[in-house]
């Protein structure tokens, strides 16, 4: 029996009537959250609703109950998500001051799923696919997670007037900082030099947030460089800070291992 036979096979064996009003009604489950627990589409489970007749929620309902969905991040969760939020991350409002979710792009699949694996088994689920788009200039991929009100004070923390910063109160450890090199650092070769130096983009943060991380380099034992929009380490660094944030992750070597290649 193939996957798409199991599947209707498992829809047809189901108490509709019985399981909406237990799940949906009495306990206020989402079509979300119904798809993760039963792993049959969310739009079956809208199906259903209308053809026995249980009243539709309303968009105040919808919002009541996005408000109210929570996450728990590991320690380690947040330093991945921290770390992203560095460089090309971002977290979006859902409903302001109350829910947001966290989004990314990259040119790379691999990386999108990679990421999306690592945050969901530390507590942030994705909601939906990964989403191919077609650019003029080339092939990008999208991912997002679910709307969760434990990610609103890291959205207020990270964009306390609307565009993105470098909070006073991060911190960075060798997880952050290994996110924040995978996304917008790079091991620099210039050819007037024998040794390669590591270069960090922080072309989207205000001079403030470029201080900031600087500082934190310094707490961490390096001795960062403010070179324009860029922050540098130089030669005598590398190895260290290469050895500080660990290995490239096995699962995306092909994609980003040559950042580690001194």
């Amino acid at each position: 029996m193939d996957m798409n036979s199991e599947r209707r096979a498992k829809i047809a064996s189901i108490d509709w009537p019985a399981l909406l009003q237990r799940e949906y009604i009495d306990e206020g489950k989402t079509f979300a959250e119904l798809e993760r627990q039963y792993g049959i589409p969310w739009y079956t489970f809208s199906y259903y609703v209308r053809k026995y007749g249980f009243p539709r929620r309303t968009h105040q309902e919808w919002v009541r109950l996005g408000l109210g969905q929570q996450c728990k991040i590991t320690d380690e969760g947040i330093s991945i998500l921290e770390g992203e939020l560095l460089g090309d991350g971002c977290i979006s409002w859902k409903t302001p001051g109350f829910s947001a979710f966290y989004q990314h792009t990259s040119k790379y699949f691999d990386y999108i799923k990679w990421l999306f694996d690592i945050l969901g088994a530390a507590g942030i689920d994705c909601g939906g696919n990964i989403i191919r788009r077609e650019r003029e200039w080339g092939v990008t991929y999208y991912r997002r997670s679910l709307t969760y009100t434990t990610l609103a004070p890291i959205r207020g923390r990270f964009y306390p007037h609307g565009v993105k910063i470098v909070p006073p109160d991060m911190a960075l450890d060798r997880i952050r900082a290994r996110h924040w090199y995978l996304g917008d650092g790079c091991l620099a070769h210039p050819k007037a030099r024998k040794s390669p130096h590591i270069q960090f983009s922080t072309d989207g943060f205000d001079d403030n947030s470029r201080e900031i991380l600087a500082s934190l380099l310094a707490a961490a034992g390096f001795r960062p460089r403010l070179y324009g929009l860029r922050i540098q380490l130089g030669p005598k660094d590398v190895r260290g800070f290469l050895d500080w944030i660990g290995p490239c992750p096995a699962e995306i070597d092909h994609i980003y291992g040559y950042k580690w290649q001194v």
